[in-house]
């Protein structure tokens, strides 16, 4: 296992120097990674075919152990949860951030290291690199892939050190049916979230600990201090969890360490390892100090005032509950106050289990090392929780709590053993019940993702941004597009995505302040905006300046795609020369306008029924520009803009009515072949709505 580990680490060190530079071509990883595997296969054939033919038999043995039925049921549960890999990533923090580095690679075959684009474009996100070479080798997008072999190791992990604790078989495999079955394990699946590779890793090192105190080894040690390394280059709050597992390394050896480095390591290898850990452990720090002048940066920015973030210290205030062990309880019944998941998915076991298994733990006197196993699941389990109330943060101990459950079953009464697993069976029939309300993303069950269009349908229903991504990639490849400030999905972009919220500070605090067309139009052509998505979000819920914005795409800007309530616009050169379809205002009536009791002069009125008001024709338009100035009875209502084409799905808007007179101005797609619309007008929670004036244009 050692040697998995740091294999790993010189691979992020590799691939952390190439990123640098334009050099990042599939073929050049593809016959990287060849070189080492047909060294191995001639130097060390016959030691292969050996260790494998031991591990089969080993395999063979441990599944006799388990009675069919029991493995039979393991293996469909577990089979059950590893089906949500095949999701598509469409997770917020996925589309707006950790899957930017694939396609750069793609485009520029470098990073582009852009804080002003993106403020954790520097952050020591080490997951995020080994997505984008795996994905850049396989030639897709790899994180269902990447997920799933992630998860298998902390199963086979998770058996292996039961089986060193002495759990016998049915007990291993109840912990690990008990460990996959935490609901939050199926929301880190789903997505590119960091604690899943910090959990490998935690269990890891602790599982190379164990062997130090009988039988110490330099490679075990190189292996835990590698582990640490790579925690460290996974996220900030991981070198917490590194230095657990160099706490229980130190615990294990004492002072042998020294003893044990210099006897057996050679200086070559000692030094070597040394300095690629801490390369591949300092390497983001370094570099965003150097970029932005805070080595943490965007955290704690009120002590190092880099100026591509405001002055404070990074948080989510929804997230700081207070540090209590009532909070603690609270997570278990009121989840969703802890983490973007329904209640009751917290995982049982932690709250009815681990307290016995500690106790029993600390009991045991025929082994002590894992009572070690209390210092990186209280040490960092405890500054997380303190920290921040965030539950996703503490799932990086979570596997390590399973294996200290593991002493219920281990020298204990019949009658004891018995009850504990009785308890067991509960905490996962509990928690497989409350699983899916882990993530809202697992409302659709896993196996539509089985094929490519049932992939397509999700991220359609869940990420469309993404969609509109595609077609820039395959049709405008290195475009700067413009995201909506609410939803900001340009990570999978082959270009520049340009955001306007608080990825992008700066951008975001300068766009804000746009407060005329003019303003808008200058800032679009400094920024080089080529594209824009909008959203089909009530205007009276955004910004001014995103109001202004949605007007010039009015007039500048042609439909592209449309994807589910979003539209992607290619700005022209020059106002589009729209023709006029439809007309009214209060001094004279279109020909067309049906008025039934409205006539010239008096305003036309829309009420809670839906009312035809004209029949026009389209002349082959391919888009139309939809303007109306209102007023409402009552403000907590809605008008409702609407077309029927004849052929095609309708256009339909809500817009509110939030002030005494709206006006609202919008562009929709016209459907293939569609040859006449009829405009309807209605009042939605108002008993009516006064139409002052009504433009509608198709071009």
């Amino acid at each position: 296992m050692p040697t998995i580990f740091v294999g790993i680490a010189i691979w992020a060190l590799i691939w952390g120097v190439m990123q640098h530079w334009p050099i990042n071509y599939r073929a050049l990883y593809i016959g990287m990674m060849l070189l080492p595997l047909i060294w191995v296969s001639i130097i060390r054939q016959g030691s292969l075919i050996e260790e494998s033919q031991k591990l089969a038999v080993k395999t063979a043995g441990w599944l006799r152990d388990v009675p069919f039925p029991i493995w039979t049921l393991g293996l469909g549960l577990i089979g059950w949860v590893l089906r949500w890999t095949s999701m598509p990533s469409v997770n917020y923090d996925d589309q707006t951030l950790h899957l930017h580095l694939y396609p750069e690679l793609l485009l520029l075959h470098r990073a582009s290291f852009n804080v002003q684009e993106q403020i954790w474009a520097v952050a020591p996100f080490l997951t995020d690199l080994l997505h984008a070479v795996i994905s850049l080798v396989a030639g897709e997008e790899s994180r269902g892939a990447t997920n799933l072999a992630l998860a298998l190791a902390i199963i086979v992990i998770t058996i292996a050190a039961l089986r060193r604790m002495g759990v016998g078989a049915r007990g291993q495999m109840l912990l690990a049916i008990l460990t996959v079955s935490t609901p939050l394990l199926g929301s880190l699946l789903i997505s590119m979230q960091t604690e899943l590779f910090l959990s490998v890793l935690g269990l890891a090192g602790f599982y190379m600990a164990l062997d130090l105190r009988s039988s110490p080894s330099v490679m075990n040690v190189a292996g835990i201090v590698t582990c640490s390394a790579l925690c460290a280059a996974t996220k900030l709050p991981g070198a917490v969890l590194g230095v657990t597992l160099l706490i229980v390394m130190f615990a294990m050896l004492r002072w042998r360490l020294a003893r044990l480095i210099l006897q057996e390591a050679s200086p070559f290898f000692g030094v070597g390892l040394l300095l690629i850990l801490l390369i591949v452990a300092l390497d983001s720090y370094i570099i965003a100090w150097r970029m932005t002048g805070n080595p943490v940066f965007p955290l704690y920015n009120a002590i190092f005032k880099s100026p591509f973030f405001p002055d404070v210290n990074f948080g989510d205030s929804r997230w700081f509950l207070g540090f209590s062990l009532i909070n603690y309880l609270k997570a278990f019944f009121e989840t969703s106050r802890f983490i973007e998941a329904q209640d009751y998915t917290a995982g049982w076991q932690f709250l009815l289990l681990l307290p016995i298994g500690v106790y029993l733990l600390f009991r045991r006197k025929d082994d002590v090392r894992f009572r070690l196993i209390a210092i990186p699941i209280f040490g960092f389990g405890l500054a997380m929780f303190a920290a921040t109330q965030y539950w996703r943060y503490l799932f990086p101990v979570m596997p390590l709590a399973g294996i200290a459950m593991g002493s219920m079953f281990v020298d204990q009464p019949k009658y004891r053993m018995s009850g504990f697993a009785a308890l067991t069976v509960l905490c996962i029939g509990a928690n497989f019940y409350f699983f899916t309300g882990a993530s809202w993303l697992m409302s659709a069950p896993a196996q539509i993702a089985f094929t490519p269009q049932g992939k397509d349908a999700l991220i359609s229903r869940y990420a469309p941004i993404a969609l509109l991504n595609e077609h820039i990639n395959r049709t405008s490849p290195g475009a700067r597009v413009m995201y909506p400030a609410e939803v900001p999905y340009g990570a999978t972009l082959m270009g520049t995505p340009i955001y306007v919220h608080w990825h992008a500070p700066l951008r975001q605090k300068a766009f804000n302040a746009l407060g005329s067309l003019r303003e808008i139009r200058l800032f679009l052509a400094q920024e080089r905006v080529e594209f824009v998505i909008l959203g089909a979000g009530d205007p009276e819920s955004v910004s001014k300046a995103e109001n202004l914005l949605r007007e010039h795409v009015a007039s500048w800007g042609i439909i592209e795609a449309k994807e589910g309530d979003f539209t992607l616009y290619r700005l022209a050169p020059s106002p589009i020369p729209y023709r006029a379809g439809f007309g009214y205002n209060t001094d004279q009536v279109s020909a067309d306008l049906k008025t039934g009791d409205n006539y010239a002069g008096e305003p036309l009125w829309a009420n809670e029924k839906p009312n035809v008001i004209a029949r026009i024709p389209l002349h082959q338009a391919l888009q139309g520009r939809y303007k109306v100035t209102f007023q409402c009875a009552d403000k907590a209502g809605y008008f409702v803009a609407q077309i029927n084409w004849n052929i095609g799905s309708p256009y339909y808007r809500l817009v509110g009515c939030d002030s005494s007179t709206e006006t609202f101005i919008d562009t929709m797609p016209v459907p293939p072949k569609a040859d006449t619309g009829e405009i309807y007008i209605t009042a939605r929670g108002t008993p009516k709505v006064s139409i002052k004036n009504m433009e509608i244009e198709f071009y």
